[in-house]
């Protein structure tokens, strides 16, 4: 995924007007890899549902946490506008933190450009802890099955059934995520009931990979160097702070439950969903539990976001009143 990333952002620097919608792709890329996430979900999955609910409910006030302390940094350090500090701080999908910061109040091109660098950085550093802080080598853990076992014709039926469906209840629901959530759930049920036992095939894997690699690099297109160049350095401030309060909440997390501490700091890190996902399934460790958390924080994000940020402003405009 970092491969065709950088390839694309260099590609996007050399050729500044180049224009190539992935909408599709993306969408199709994003399927897969749920339905690969799905692919990890085993009936012994929930006989461990107990300690996912403890690590689950620490997750809300880690977010608490984090989104105050980069509210702050980004308020009273870089003396942004309240609305674009606030949302430039919450860690959530890009498109639609930068959608409710704006209709919020918010520069809805300066919460998009800490977004991308948040998401870039987090793609670039995160392999590099989990290969050299944790020892783990991150090509053997890939949760896909190899291209000679492929799934039956029955198991891609139910495997495409399961995705349309999950999709469609998340998207008329409006969920966020749906073409990735849905068929992630859809088809983690089929394969606990033991309907489905191929996961996907590496190859389908790798190109949904490649896909949101060069999604990803195809937003910097366009984007002015020195916007960038204040995007990083102000990112990168910020990932100190993600990263503070990652490291609290897997001690406490770790401590009073039995899950291992990578999995751990892959489920609170806030990186981009998908891509989260994508390394979750190369570590190949506890995939459902990472991926639930940040289904978890992308939910909290888009309903208690908004919430916080009007009661974080009135407190503000009533302290200075008095």
């Amino acid at each position: 995924m970092l491969g065709p990333l950088l390839g694309v952002l260099l590609l996007g620097r050399v050729c500044p007007n180049i224009a190539v919608s992935l909408k599709y792709p993306v969408e199709a890329a994003r399927v897969a890899l749920g339905l690969a996430v799905g692919a990890a979900v085993t009936s012994a999955l929930f006989a461990a549902a107990s300690a996912y609910a403890l690590s689950l409910l620490a997750l809300v006030p880690a977010m608490l946490v984090i989104v105050y302390a980069g509210y702050v940094y980004f308020r009273r350090g870089l003396k942004l506008d309240p609305a674009t500090a606030y949302f430039c701080a919450l860690p959530g999908g890009i498109i639609e933190v930068m959608t409710i910061g704006e209709a919020l109040g918010g520069n809805a091109a300066k919460i998009f450009i800490i977004h991308i660098c948040r998401i870039l950085l987090v793609i670039v550093c995160v392999p590099f802890v989990v290969q050299h802080g944790f020892g783990f080598n991150m090509p053997s853990g890939f949760f896909a099955a190899p291209d000679s076992a492929r799934p039956a014709g029955s198991e891609i039926a139910l495997l495409l059934l399961s995705a349309a469906l999950g999709w469609g209840v998340f998207n008329s629901l409006r969920l966020p995520g749906a073409s990735l959530v849905g068929p992630m759930l859809a088809s983690g049920l089929v394969y606990a009931m033991g309907w489905v036992e191929t996961a996907l095939p590496v190859s389908v894997v790798n190109f949904a990979l490649v896909v949101l690699g060069a999604n990803i690099g195809m937003l910097f297109v366009g984007i002015p160097l020195r916007e960038l160049y204040r995007g990083m350095l102000a990112t990168l401030g910020y990932l100190l702070i993600l990263t503070g309060g990652v490291v609290v909440a897997v001690t406490l997390v770790s401590h009073f439950a039995d899950i291992p501490l990578i999995a751990v700091f892959l489920a609170f890190m806030p990186g981009g969903q998908a891509e989260m996902n994508a390394i979750a399934l190369t570590v190949g460790v506890m995939v459902p539990y990472i991926a639930a958390h940040h289904v978890l924080r992308l939910l909290l994000v888009v309903t208690a976001g908004p919430i916080l940020f009007r009661a974080l402003t009135r407190r503000t405009s009533a302290g200075k009143g008095g």
